[in-house]
């Protein structure tokens, strides 16, 4: 008849329990708990192996080794896609606040005024400016 080993049959119920664990770290524990899942299934292989354990239970020992080992790497492959993805829209944001803001002091810098109309800004005067001085307000060019 054949005898059951405790440490066995430990064995075998370790690695369902491995298994669940890892698929359920998608809803919680993530890498945390897949990464703790395949440490832990490792070591089952081994002791299974070292035991003499049968065929089935080393298979099973092996399948929680790698369903955790597939759902650490999943969660790697998200992470480090989420890090990317994060870096390119930062650079992205910084790209365009910078050309906002380049557009925006552009726009402020060269105030323009009118005859007739006064400022650009009500900030600005054109009491200053002169006949001599109009094509210069008007983006024309010294010479």
């Amino acid at each position: 008849m054949y005898a059951v080993n405790p440490a066995v049959e430990k064995i075998r119920s370790n690695a369902s329990t491995a298994r669940l664990l890892a698929i359920l770290s998608f809803l919680f524990g993530g890498l945390l708990l897949s990464g703790g899942m395949w440490f832990w299934a490792n070591n089952m292989l081994q002791e299974a192996q070292m035991l003499g354990a049968p065929i089935d239970v080393v298979d099973q020992a092996r399948s929680a080794q790698s369903t955790a080992k597939i759902c650490s790497i999943i969660h790697i492959v998200f992470i480090v896609a989420g890090l990317v993805i994060g870096v390119i829209f930062l650079v992205l944001g910084l790209f365009i606040a910078g050309a906002a803001g380049h557009r925006r002091a552009a726009t402020v810098a060269r105030p323009r005024c009118f005859p007739g109309l006064g400022p650009v800004f009500l900030s600005d005067s054109c009491a200053s400016m002169s006949r001599e001085s109009l094509p210069y307000h008007f983006g024309a060019t010294h010479e």
